[in-house]
C-alpha cells in the first residue's frame, strides 16, 4: 500500500520536529482494523472497540491505551504518549487522524 502521511511533534503548542511516515498496510475489518507504520520504526497496531470506548494496541510493544475520536489530536497524543515515545506517539496520533479523515468514520 505504503500511504504516505506527515507527522509533526508538538510541544507547548509549536512544532518542534517533522517527519513523513507511511502504512505499509491498513486492513479495516467489521470490528477492528489493523495498520503497520513505516517510520523511524515499524509500528504495528490494532485498534477496536469495548463499552468502554476505543483502544489502540501495539503487540511488538506489549502496550495499549484508550483513544479518542480519531480526528482528536491532542488528547489522542497524550494518551499514546504515555505509552509509547513521543515520536512514536505522533506518528501514530497522525496516522489515526489520516485514517480518520479519509477511512472510517468516528
Amino acid at each position: 500500500m505504503f500511504v504516505k502521511f506527515k507527522c509533526e511533534l508538538r510541544k507547548d503548542y509549536k512544532v518542534v520536529k517533522k517527519w513523513q511516515a507511511e502504512f505499509e498496510s491498513i486492513r479495516i475489518y467489521k470490528e477492528h482494523f489493523e495498520f503497520v507504520i513505516l517510520s523511524q520504526k515499524i509500528i504495528h497496531g490494532i485498534i477496536g472497540e469495548t463499552f468502554r470506548g476505543k483502544f489502540a494496541s501495539f503487540p511488538d510493544f506489549k502496550v495499549s491505551c484508550l483513544i479518542y475520536n480519531f480526528r482528536e489530536r491532542f488528547d489522542n497524543f497524550e494518551n499514546l504518549s504515555k505509552v509509547l515515545t513521543d515520536i512514536d506517539a505522533a506518528t501514530v496520533e497522525s496516522a489515526l487522524f489520516y485514517i480518520g479523515k479519509y477511512h472510517i468514520k468516528s
